[in-house]
């Protein structure tokens, strides 16, 4: 069992690394290569895909919490508004914007089959 068994909060790791592989590798004190393997064989996702999915998480709470899309695009390092709409909707189905007024996650109707 390696030292990154034992560890159980990763989605806070991540956004403390600003959700770079880089800087989760010096939190967890392994090579990054070895955090790479890690969480491919963890997660079954490549490093990249995981990490977007924990700031589309994040991206998620702080809609919750009414934070404008400029300001939780820019917290969470996306290029741009749009780019970071573009993502949320691909990896969740909906707009931001669509889920503040909906308040909910739920594929749309076409999906659900």
């Amino acid at each position: 069992m390696s030292r990154l068994d034992a560890i159980t909060d990763w989605p806070e790791r991540a956004a403390r690394a600003k959700f770079r592989i880089s800087a989760l590798a010096v939190d967890c004190g392994v090579s990054e290569r070895q955090l790479r393997r890690f969480i491919e064989s963890k997660f079954r996702s490549p490093p990249h895909a995981w990490v977007l999915e924990q700031r589309l998480e994040k991206g998620r709470e702080l809609l919750q919490q009414n934070l404008r899309l400029k300001e939780i695009s820019q917290r969470l390092r996306f290029k741009s508004q749009a780019h970071f709409s573009r993502e949320f909707k691909k990896h969740f189905g909906r707009s931001p914007r669509f889920y503040l007024k909906e308040g909910t996650l739920r594929p749309p109707e076409d999906q659900r089959r």
